[in-house]
């Protein structure tokens, strides 16, 4: 018999930098990534690239956040901030590296 196709839906995602407001390319971005996604059913998830931490601040966050939602670009689910993921990212290169030296001593 054969395995049962299960349907995935498609995820879509806009990742802005909070360095400054948002200009009309980001804004093109945005709005062509949310139409195309949805046209097809699937989510759109809003990740902030905010691991510059010089050039990042908050308030270009909360006015990102503002601008999206006037425009009607909502997302869906948790917004993903990736200065709180670093943890998850030192990680993974841990194991990768920590592989890639024994894939090394076995050669």
């Amino acid at each position: 018999m054969p395995t049962p196709i299960i349907p995935v839906q498609p995820i879509g995602r806009f990742a802005p930098s909070p360095t400054g407001e948002l200009h009309l390319g980001s804004l093109t971005t945005a709005l062509a990534s949310f139409c195309h996604i949805k046209s097809i059913g699937g989510k759109w998830l809003l990740r902030i690239e905010d691991t510059d931490t010089e050039r990042c601040d908050q308030q270009f966050t909360e006015q990102i956040l503002i601008d999206l939602e006037a425009l009607g670009l909502y997302w869906d689910g948790d917004i993903i901030y990736q200065s709180e993921r670093i943890d998850i990212y030192n990680d993974y290169l841990h194991s990768a590296a920590s592989a890639h030296l024994w894939l090394s001593v076995l050669a």
